[in-house]
């Protein structure tokens, strides 16, 4: 694991300085449905347990660069080209885990926060989608949206709220 020792600079902000160090949790890259390289997000913790996201991609001379450089994707797109059903999920964890289990899935890249945008419908488009709610409210939100967005275009979209098979999950 990396620590990362926030440095001071101009526009660091008091609440920043008083979250300690960052680590490195996880770098996630973005791939088009090819398998071609887009850009990566960073994932970084706080010791205040506070997370945060960093996105970079490569210039043409392939030096990195902060932001996305492009429009946003699905994570793990490329699952697509093999699979009629695939599972809609808030974030790039989320996805790993399901890939674990032998599921295939696909990430939005921003989490609950996503604009739902055309590019993600067209990935979307005749896929049998199951979309598993996070267990807060932007989650079920978030969930509704995505449902609402692909709804004619998907070949059917269902969205799975676990907490009606497990009434104690925690959010």
């Amino acid at each position: 694991d990396l620590i990362v020792n926030p440095t001071p600079q101009r526009g660091f902000s008091g609440a920043q300085k008083s979250r300690g160090q960052r680590k490195l949790v996880a770098r996630y890259d973005y791939l088009d449905q090819d398998g071609h390289f887009l850009f990566q997000k960073t994932r970084f913790q706080w010791e205040d347990g506070k997370k945060e996201f960093a996105w970079s991609h490569k210039d043409s001379s392939g030096q990195w660069v902060k932001g996305r450089g492009g429009e946003a994707v699905l994570f793990n797109l490329p699952v697509l080209n093999t699979t009629d059903l695939v599972y809609l999920v808030e974030g790039e964890k989320d996805v790993l885990t399901l890939q674990h289990h032998g599921k295939p899935a696909v990430s939005l890249p921003d989490g609950a926060n996503s604009k739902w945008i055309p590019s993600f419908t067209e990935a979307l488009r005749g896929k049998k989608v199951v979309i598993l709610q996070d267990n807060d409210d932007p989650g079920k939100a978030c969930a509704a949206r995505c449902a609402n967005a692909l709804y004619g275009t998907a070949a059917s979209v269902k969205v799975l709220d676990l907490t009606k098979e497990w009434d104690n999950l925690a959010p």
